[in-house]
């Protein structure tokens, strides 16, 4: 019995061709054509649709990782489809799709069809066999043995879809092509998870590193959050699900009207408005940016339509915009916004209570301790009361640093409706 694959090319050769190598040539003229008209923002956005596919679909997590070479995203449950059926809608632009197939089609289509990056898709399911295939622009085939994705056949777990997406044209051995520039293409799709993912619903993890954390572990040298905080939906109202990773202990609901990250920064940037449909940031804007706190404010975008990418918001007016985000800059300022006073604040030279402090005091108190020890305890004394001197004179320091920093901070809240208004 054929599997469902080899079935699907037997049944198109009457309208394609087979080559030599086994692969059916699927004619991609009408999918390009449509993605021509429907760019996605950036080529690393691919990544985002695969996240919101994974969300729309229902899956319990997501798992992203990276070679200098390729991407492969795994999906764990969820209903995005079996391979057999996946693999017909390929390069049909008039396939019949579930919302969550529109997000993995835009996504994938964009790599194969317009990057011309081959697509190993695995369909691990929990009660029969593993099914493969290989989608090369456009031809779909069965993966070679000993080809470039063979370690992504090795090992199996059930219950998992996976795509993994190579970083350039495939010749006729089934080896990669040399092309330029495929280390930054991989830089900037590890970036955009980074700065658009952040807002996943679901587990997200990257290399092995959870993503889904609305900022709170940026990894930044330069900025550091230091509060995240929302406001709880209403019934009938757009809202936001937070990750895990990030809900409130013992938190019944998890549908919130909005969400916020604080950040101190080392210097000062602008503030942040970010657009949250189906998991993902998919629209930012910018406005203030002269203090040393940074704010990503994160808005549901659920209600809103979109274009046929998913990522282009489309508001009934501008006004109805400006109040939206004006609601949500006046529930952050509203909520008392308190950095918790455990909380360490790095960045001290950046505020004005710098080293100069630190230096003179534990000068002083060395000095002094020259004065008032006897000549006999020689340099050891004079040196350990300046060590000591030091450590006292940093504490003091750090301490008018962050009582300053903290009493600025809900200032600065109440004054971003201000500055919003005024962008």
């Amino acid at each position: 019995m054929l599997d469902p694959i080899e079935q699907y090319l037997r049944e198109q050769s009457g309208e394609g061709r087979r080559d030599s190598t086994g692969s059916f040539t699927i004619s991609a003229e009408k999918a390009m054509s449509k993605l021509a008209a429907f760019q996605l923002p950036r080529p690393s956005a691919w990544l985002l649709k695969m996240v919101q596919a994974g969300v729309v679909a229902g899956c319990s997590s997501i798992n992203v990782n990276q070679s200098a070479k390729s991407s492969k995203v795994t999906f764990m449950g969820g209903h995005l489809g079996r391979i057999d059926e996946l693999v017909k809608i390929f390069a049909d632009p008039n396939a019949l799709l579930t919302p969550a197939q529109q997000h993995l089609l835009v996504g994938l289509r964009t790599v194969a069809l317009n990057g011309r990056r081959p697509v190993l898709v695995i369909d691990d399911p929990v009660d029969s066999p593993r099914l493969c295939a290989l989608w090369n622009g456009g031809r779909v085939s069965q993966p070679q043995p000993g080809s470039v994705f063979h370690r992504s056949l090795i090992s199996r777990e059930d219950g998992i879809l996976s795509f993994h997406v190579g970083d350039s044209p495939l010749n006729e051995q089934y080896q990669f092509k040399r092309e330029k520039g495929v280390k930054r293409v991989v830089a900037d799709e590890y970036r955009e998870l980074m700065a658009n993912a952040v807002t996943c619903p679901i587990p997200l993890k990257v290399d092995g590193r959870r993503v889904d954390h609305f900022g709170l572990e940026d990894a930044s040298f330069h900025r550091c959050p230091i509060l995240f905080g929302g406001l709880p939906g209403q019934a009938g109202e757009p809202v936001l699900r937070l990750s895990s990773a990030v809900l409130p202990e013992g938190a019944e609901e998890n549908a919130y009207a909005m969400a916020w990250t604080a950040y101190l920064t080392e210097k000062s940037r602008a503030n942040e408005i970010c657009w949250v449909k189906d998991g993902v940031v998919c629209e930012s804007a910018t406005f203030g940016g002269h203090e040393s706190f940074y704010l990503r404010l994160y808005l549901p975008a659920d209600d809103l339509a979109t274009d046929l990418t998913g990522l282009h918001l489309r508001f009934e007016d501008a006004i109805a915009r400006k109040q939206r985000v004006l609601k949500g800059l006046k529930a952050f300022e509203e909520s008392s916004p308190e950095i918790a006073a455990e909380k360490t604040l790095p960045f001290r030279d950046s505020l004005g209570s710098g080293r100069s402090s630190t230096w003179w005091g534990a000068a002083a108190l060395t000095l002094g301790g020259a004065l008032l020890m006897p000549v006999t305890l020689g340099g050891t004394a004079l040196g350990a009361f300046g060590l000591l001197g030091m450590k006292v004179a940093d504490r003091r320091s750090q301490e008018f640093y962050e009582r300053k920093v903290k009493a600025r901070f809900p200032q600065w809240a109440r004054n971003l409706s201000i500055e919003f208004r005024a962008h």
